[in-house]
């Protein structure tokens, strides 16, 4: 058989197992790596897992964003003017709650996934 007729194949391991795909083959989206999964010799993504994913993605995305809104806050602190600290608290809220925002758990697709842009969640 000559090189020409090999064709080159790639070791997947999953928590569930490992599968040889073509290299032309299709493989899941590598953002999604810790929910693939083989079932009954096919690679597939476990979407519960995606989703998780997704929000461990958010939690990160996030964090940066939470520095100056802390700095913000005792500043308003500082001066006791309630109604800032209520606008700040509302506005760190919002981001604790971008990890359970209907989105995420409506999406049944990686499409549906990959199309959810967080800063259009606030």
């Amino acid at each position: 058989m000559s090189k020409a007729n090999v064709v080159p194949r790639v070791l997947i391991e999953t928590p569930t197992g490992s599968i040889f795909f073509d290299e032309c083959a299709k493989i899941p989206p590598l953002r999604y790596r810790l929910a693939w999964r083989v079932v009954s010799g096919s690679l597939v993504v476990d979407i519960s897992q995606a989703r998780d994913l997704i929000r461990s993605e958010i939690d990160i995305w996030r964090a940066p964003l939470f520095k100056p809104l802390d700095a913000e806050f005792f500043k308003a602190l500082e001066a006791r003017d309630q109604d800032w600290q209520d606008r700040v608290a509302a506005d760190k809220q919002k981001l604790r709650d971008l990890t359970i925002h209907p989105a995420i758990d409506a999406a049944t697709t990686l499409e549906e996934l990959d199309s959810i842009v967080f800063e259009e969640l606030l």
